[in-house]
């Protein structure tokens, strides 16, 4: 599988986002967000406060909530630790280990 090509966001994002994947707690207040550009690339903003993600990412409290991720480390499905669990939240917004991925979608 290739590796996504990751660029950092800036302040004008919310022009760029087609498809927002995931966000996660970096620090007490501080969030970082992954998502799909219009290019198809994978990418990620650096981090923001919860106000600045709903602002910058025009989304509402209810999708920050459905998007967030404290945990990232174990798989939805068979609940083991896999490092691809994190890949697949960030580049896909499904949250799975290479086990079930292939399993679920071959």
């Amino acid at each position: 599988m290739k590796e996504p090509l990751i660029k950092a966001a800036d302040k004008d994002i919310h022009g760029s986002v087609r498809h927002l994947t995931a966000i996660f707690k970096h620090d007490e207040n501080i969030f970082v967000v992954f998502f799909i550009n219009h290019g198809g690339q994978q990418c990620f903003s650096p981090g923001y406060d919860k106000k600045e993600v709903l602002e910058f990412f025009r989304i509402k409290e209810k999708e920050f909530n459905e998007k967030l991720h404290i945990t990232w480390k174990h798989c939805e499905s068979c609940k083991k630790e896999s490092k691809k669990v994190f890949y697949f939240l960030a580049s896909n917004g499904i949250k799975l280990c290479e086990d079930c991925v292939e399993k679920k979608y071959a």
